[in-house]
């Protein structure tokens, strides 16, 4: 059992040790070294590095329909040595290729995490569009998150119900990705 822990100790100060070097903590100067690899992120050390940033957001959303979606974020992360967070806003148009419904919809959305552990809190407000028919839905989500991997729950809050067949509970799996960092004006 000894014998574990002082592996399993080595392994964390040798992992701690390189990625220490690799940020420039032992040269001294970590935001030049910081800022030559990744110019979109305003921090220099790994204790707080953070990103302003546009990006694209694919989902997968459904539990009795299917949806697929794509939307345009605007977010704010912040990470640091054992866990991060964010919030931002999306737009985004979801489409059922099966039911034909395509729902342009706004999202709200905050983020946390610590180590690999993370939630993430939204609130979605939903234009349902199939035919001649429409339908408004607000729907609150709340899911696990990892940086910016998202699986979140949700129920819809249907103000009517003329397109029928839509579930009041869904699943949303959904990954932001930066597209265009913003970096700050000096």
């Amino acid at each position: 059992m000894k014998k574990i822990i002082h592996i399993y100790c080595l392994t964390i100060a040798t992992v701690f040790l390189i990625s220490s070097a690799s940020y420039g903590q032992l040269t001294g100067d970590t935001t030049k070294v910081y800022k030559e690899k990744r110019l979109h992120r305003e921090g220099g050390s790994r204790f707080c590095q953070t990103e302003k940033s546009i990006g694209l957001v694919p989902e997968i959303q459904g539990i009795k329909n299917l949806f697929f979606g794509l939307g345009l974020s605007r977010a704010n992360f912040t990470h640091g040595e054992g866990g991060g967070n964010g919030y931002g806003t999306t737009v985004s148009l979801e489409f059922n290729p099966f039911d034909k419904i395509i729902a342009p919809k706004l999202n709200v959305w905050a983020t946390g995490y610590i180590f690999f552990l993370g939630g993430n809190i939204g609130l979605n407000g939903i234009y349902y569009i199939s035919n001649d028919m429409s339908n408004f839905v607000l729907r609150p989500e709340i899911g696990l998150g990892f940086i910016k991997v998202y699986l979140n729950y949700g129920y819809n809050l249907f103000l009517d119900n003329s397109i029928s067949g839509l579930s009041k509970h869904t699943l949303t799996l959904s990954y932001y990705h930066t597209i265009y960092p913003w970096k700050r004006k000096k």
